[in-house]
Parts: C-alpha cells; sequence; structure tokens
C-alpha cells in the first residue's frame, strides 16, 4: 500500500520563490526546477522509506540538476513533504517547520 502524502503549505511557497528565482535568471530555467522537483516528489512518495533519516527523522533528497534538497517526514503510512531547502543554506529553518507539525 502506498503511504498517504500531505503537502505543506511552505513546501508550495518554496518551489514558487524557487522556481520564479530560477525562471528569472534564464527563461525556462524555473519550468526546468519545478519538473525536477516533481520527478523527486513522485520517487520519494514511492519508497519514501528508503531515504535514510538526516536530522531526526527529517529526510533529504538532492534535487536532480540543481542545489536543492527536497525535505520531508517519512512513517509507514504516510509522507509528509515540508519544504525545500538551498543545499548551502542552514537546515535548522526545516527543524524548526518539522516541529510545527
Amino acid at each position: 500500500m502506498d503511504p498517504s502524502v500531505r503537502v505543506r503549505p511552505e513546501f508550495w511557497q518554496d518551489l514558487l520563490d524557487q522556481s520564479d528565482w530560477y525562471e528569472a535568471q534564464q527563461p525556462g530555467l524555473g519550468f526546468a526546477f519545478e519538473q525536477e522537483v516533481r520527478t523527486t516528489i513522485g520517487k520519494i512518495a514511492r519508497d519514501p522509506l528508503m531515504y535514510r533519516a538526516y536530522k531526526g527523522d527529517l529526510r533529504r533528497v538532492l534535487i536532480a540538476r540543481f542545489p536543492h534538497y527536497v525535505v520531508f517526514v517519512a512513517g509507514k503510512a504516510s509522507v509528509v513533504f515540508i519544504g525545500i531547502v538551498h543545499a548551502a543554506r542552514e537546515f535548522e529553518v526545516w527543524l524548526d517547520r518539522r516541529q510545527s507539525l
């Protein structure tokens, strides 16, 4: 059975912010970023526990072609997508988001 999937509103805001930034750098790059994020989400949703925990129960997966991670919490029955973080940024922001679940 596939786990239930929830996406926090902050995740969508992160996606829009980063997509807009990439689109401003080069037309079409924002769309490419969104596609890679969707592909990453699909892989995670199919088998979220195959990705190891990074900090506590937070997990992260690097997005192909971009220096960003998809951050999520997973259990046997559910996965919650929390945010998208640049690989060079502090991870503690997403630790705070985890506490508000």
